[in-house]
């Protein structure tokens, strides 16, 4: 919905809610007026009968600043709200003496619902509930979202329970409601789909579950200082008597440190260091937080206090990557070490990331997402095929998008259906068939001779396809098939390290040594490499593509 510029004056609502009697105006976030009775709202909403009160705004109001000058409209106040008008006017005539509305546009109930549960109408989140489930035959999936967004989890486990029996796939259908959902949440609905229900005790769709013993918990969020800026130094606590600058976060946290190491790791920061003006050196005998806020120059930065904390630790000589243990978790470090021009901090970041990607993929490719940071997403990505996805969590799921795990997960299958693919290709096309993949596949080992045979060597196509005929194959081209069945196998395998065996035959393709230890006696090394480089080209080829289809910037 367009939102009204601030010039334009608010309009009144439609009749029963013009009354000019009512002792109240709430006025929504497009500027529409309703006029209401307290008596009312205080019968219905125990967070209005506290907010009339105390005489303050209600939760989330559009504009505090014009509770705060007691605004008012021919003599009666007014009371900004953040919900608009559609909303307001469905809330006041479920709470009125009057005929409930009719609850029939599903996209709608939505925000009625959260209205209602943000007010604490009981009988609009009864009467919003009952019309939500009356969709749920029809629209499951829908009426799932909308019911796990608003934290209903009794009316998500119905909705889920009918996604079940309707066998519908979560993962090929995503209604626009999806679109809100936590990845957290996408999560919890696509394994209680594949156990069919059959979760464990206290299992819901809302809350995370318990941490397992395995997965270290998130970080906490840093809090920024409410009035007073801290005084923290990230572990170089024995040189705080030498610091001659204060470097203070856009939350307000400050890190005092040295002029010249700030200078000597970035040249933007020795830029923004030399247009300071001198301060008085700061005495070793006073109060340190004092002392410092009062005397030293301070810089103020941008970045978060986590971040900042962690770009002046790179600053050091002797940074190590365990200085700080979130380090992965702050994707704006990256960022603001671009920023700032630091090169050299880049090193021991890019190090972090790299071991982020081969530990944990998942949790990678959320940041980088974060970051929109294409190479970095596609690296994890593919990193995601040595994986199995059905139980793979992170806790940041819990604060990541549907969409973001969804296209992750669709990637993944497409990859493994592409190199399936492939692998039917090569067993179809050496079995004499045609296939729509173009392959440079021999059917017949380059040594075979057929001699000593009572008939000519068929191929190692025919120790699969003909040895029901009793046709006769040369032991080469029997050893070189089972050779190649077995490199099938590997891309067929919904669990195979798909990621893993792409770089083995990257590796082969420009190594001399024997591959895959298969004896040179038996095989051709060139016509095993010949296939390597078919199967390497072929495969990589379809994930790259198949990252450019789903994984989104």
């Amino acid at each position: 919905m367009a939102q009204p510029t601030p010039s334009e004056a608010p309009r009144w609502a439609s009749t029963p809610f013009d009354d000019p009697t009512a002792d109240l105006i709430l006025r929504t976030s497009d500027l529409v007026d309703f006029r209401v009775f307290r008596l009312i709202l205080r019968l219905a909403s125990p967070v209005f009968a506290s907010m009339l009160e105390v005489g303050q705004a209600p939760p989330g109001a559009a504009d505090r600043s014009q509770t705060e000058s007691d605004e008012s409209r021919d003599g009666c106040p007014v009371v900004p709200i953040q919900e608009d008008s559609t909303t307001v006017e469905t809330l006041l005539r479920i709470i009125y003496p009057m005929k409930d509305p009719a609850l029939g546009d599903l996209p709608q109930l939505h925000y009625i619902i959260a209205a209602a549960l943000k007010y604490e109408m009981e009988q609009a989140v009864a009467l919003g509930t009952t019309a939500l489930l009356s969709f749920v035959s029809k629209e499951p999936l829908r009426v799932w979202a909308i019911a796990a967004r608003n934290r209903l989890e009794v009316e998500a486990r119905t909705a889920a329970d009918e996604v079940n029996r309707q066998q519908i796939s979560v993962l090929d259908s995503f209604p626009p409601e999806m679109q809100d959902i936590t990845a957290g949440a996408y999560y919890r609905l696509l394994r209680y789909r594949r156990l069919g229900g059959a979760v464990e005790e206290g299992f819901g769709f809302c809350d995370p579950p318990l941490v397992p013993p395995n997965i270290s918990p998130p970080s906490p969020t840093p809090i920024a200082a409410a009035i007073t800026p801290r005084v923290s130094s990230p572990d170089h606590s024995h040189l705080r008597c030498l610091t001659d600058i204060i470097c203070r976060s856009s939350d307000g946290q400050d890190f005092p440190t040295h002029r010249i190491l700030l200078a000597l790791a970035s040249p933007v920061m020795a830029g923004l260091v030399t247009s300071l003006p001198e301060q008085h050196a700061v005495s070793e005998e006073s109060g340190l937080a004092s002392a410092l806020a009062s005397t030293l120059p301070v810089l103020s930065f941008d970045e978060d206090g986590a971040t900042l904390k962690t770009l002046i630790g790179l600053c050091h000589p002797n940074y190590s990557d365990t200085d700080s243990h979130d380090l992965l978790s702050l994707s704006r470090v990256f960022d603001a070490v671009k920023k700032y021009e630091m090169d050299a901090a880049m090193e021991p970041l890019q190090r972090e990331w790299s071991q982020l990607v081969a530990s944990d993929p998942l949790l990678a490719y959320i940041l980088a997402v974060d970051r929109k940071s294409s190479l970095q997403i596609h690296k994890a990505a593919v990193r995601l095929l040595d994986r199995t996805m059905e139980d793979y969590y992170v806790p940041i799921l819990e604060g990541s998008p549907a969409s973001t795990f969804r296209n992750a997960l669709l990637y993944h299958r497409a990859c493994k259906a592409a190199a399936s693919d492939v692998a039917h290709a090569v067993r179809t096309w050496i079995a004499g068939g045609r296939h729509e993949i173009d392959l440079v596949v021999r059917r017949k080992f380059p040594g075979c001779t057929g001699t000593g045979y009572r008939y000519a060597c068929c191929g190692y196509s025919s120790s699969d396809v003909y040895r029901n005929l009793q046709l006769e194959v040369c032991s080469r081209c029997i050893s070189h098939g089972e050779s190649i069945i077995q490199i099938c196998r590997r891309l067929e395998s919904p669990s195979g390290a798909l990621f893993t065996t792409l770089k083995t035959w990257e590796s082969s393709l420009v190594s001399s040594d024997e591959i895959d230890g298969v004896s040179s006696e038996e095989t051709d090394p060139s016509a095993v490499q010949t296939l390597y480089k078919t199967l390497f080209d072929k495969v990589t080829d379809r994930t790259n593509t198949l990252c450019s289809d789903y994984i989104e910037v």
